[in-house]
């Protein structure tokens, strides 16, 4: 009998130094990645023709190098350039300043794309270097707790910031993360690389710790690791010098941060399973995490007791995403199913409900978006939720369709209004390896200039971000 395909071994060469990728280009063996300088720049967009109302623009943030010439990537292709990504990753929406920040894994930088007055993406960029070209800027969040702030992991180099938008987004709070899991008798499981940020409404922070991704040998310290162990062998001389790479999700608060206080840094460590990945918090308190080297879900409840809920009758691995719903369910992904098929948890429960409503062909959805307006100038109310389908674990060989699915729910967000979905995109450049999807908002209801609501896609392979927006605001 063969050996079952594992999600996170059974992967090509490509891909899976995409999944355990190095800090920088030179490292990943992608000569000639070129690292951006900080400051304004303007890029190409390109805009389909219409189709069910609607257009996509795509802004081509990509380069590759030949010789001295930066050249543009994607001109006339039909399907990505994997030859030198720079990984466009996370996206976050700050409607107030009328911008859309996305991350940019391997050159450790936020990009900021305004929108013009109509609610389209400019194509004049501001570049910002975060710590360091080295950094692994990964998940970026808008912080509801801190006004014009965003939450920054990076990735790389171990720490979790408080980004000011206000103040060409400098970092004005960081936070070194754990590096060592005393759980039990286990003192020694290594911990590294914060992948994803969740603020919850009591303004503590949640931070997925994915472990090494990079090949970097377990025991191969750093200087936050070396303080933590030297600390952390006063308490018990008998912990281990030969460490194993460990897996965990950390709870605190950033006012009570002691980054003297090991091993949770004045915060709760919770131990979870390969790898996690993402998170959100139920309309109870309880937070879900997937973890997408496993067939399981970690969940932790509001008195920090921590259960592994078992998905495997539907899932060999959970995740990357995992989104709250705007009635407090939490919805899961899956990359490994080719069927679509999302997990619900109610508010409350342990027991997932299965969602099957993606059509034929091969679907692996990545991310998820709810929104209750319709999609549109001077938008109607409606509950939506936009689904993200990837093929960023598929070899390009194997077919597979990236799109933006959209689906209408009822008024309690209970039950679908129709199983045929309102609209479906099929994104202009596939096999980008489609990784996020954001909803900007329209702002301008009863203004004389009416601000369009749009639905934003980074394609991570393909350095690009999508814009979708309804026919005739777009030139």
């Amino acid at each position: 009998m063969p050996i079952p395909r594992h999600p996170c071994i059974a992967l090509s060469g490509a891909l899976l130094a995409l999944r355990c990728s190095v800090a920088t280009g030179a490292d990943r063996g992608l000569p000639g990645l070129s690292v951006y300088p900080n400051g304004s720049h303007t890029y190409p967009i390109t805009v389909t023709p219409p189709a069910q109302g609607l257009v996509v623009r795509t802004l081509h943030l990509g380069t590759r190098v030949a010789g001295a010439q930066i050249l543009p990537k994607n001109q006339g292709q039909g399907s990505a350039d994997r030859t030198a990504p720079m990984q466009v990753h996370e996206v976050a929406v700050d409607l107030l300043r009328r911008t859309v920040y996305v991350s940019l894994l391997t050159t450790g930088q936020l990009f900021a794309l305004s929108l013009d007055p109509s609610g389209d993406i400019n194509p004049n960029v501001s570049r910002f270097t975060l710590n360091s070209v080295d950094s692994g800027v990964h998940n970026v969040v808008a912080s509801a707790c801190n006004p014009g702030k965003l939450w920054v992991s990076t990735q790389y180099d171990n720490q979790i910031h408080l980004v000011d938008t206000e103040a060409g987004l400098q970092s004005v709070g960081s936070f070194a993360v754990p590096r060592l899991l005393h759980n039990g008798s286990d003192w020694g499981l290594r911990l590294s690389e914060p992948h994803s940020v969740r603020e919850a409404e009591d303004c503590s922070v949640w931070v997925a710790l994915k472990g090494n991704t990079r090949g970097v040998p377990s025991g191969t310290d750093d200087a936050d690791f070396t303080e933590m162990y030297d600390a952390m062998t006063v308490l018990d001389p008998s912990l281990p010098t030969n460490h194993t790479d460990g897996h965990a999700v950390w709870h605190f608060s950033p006012k009570a941060y002691n980054h003297s206080a090991f091993p949770g840094l004045g915060g709760q460590l919770h131990p979870s399973l390969p790898t996690p990945v993402m998170s959100a918090v139920d309309g109870q308190g309880n937070t879900f995490h997937a973890q997408d080297c496993s067939p399981s879900v970690l969940r932790v409840d509001p008195a920090g007791v921590a259960t592994q809920i078992p998905v495997h009758l539907w899932f060999n691995a959970s995740g990357p995403g995992v989104v709250a719903a705007p009635d407090g369910s939490v919805w899961i992904c899956s990359l490994t199913r080719d069927d679509g098929m999302l997990l619900r948890f109610r508010a409350g429960t342990l027991v997932p409900e299965p969602f099957v409503h993606l059509g034929p062909g091969k679907h692996r959805t990545i991310h998820l978006a709810f929104d209750t307006e319709s999609l549109g100038r001077d938008p109607e109310p409606m509950n939506v939720m936009y689904v993200l389908t990837s093929s960023l674990l598929l070899d390009e060989s194997e077919p597979a369709t990236e799109e933006v699915i959209a689906f209408h729910f009822d008024s309690t967000w209970d039950r679908l209004v129709s199983s045929t979905p309102l609209f479906r995109v099929q994104l202009p450049v596939q096999h980008s390896a489609t990784h996020r999807i954001a909803i900007v908002g329209a702002n301008g209801r009863g203004r004389s200039v009416v601000e369009c609501k749009s639905v934003i896609v980074t394609g991570l392979l393909a350095d690009t971000v999508f814009q979708i927006i309804p026919n005739g605001t777009s030139v």
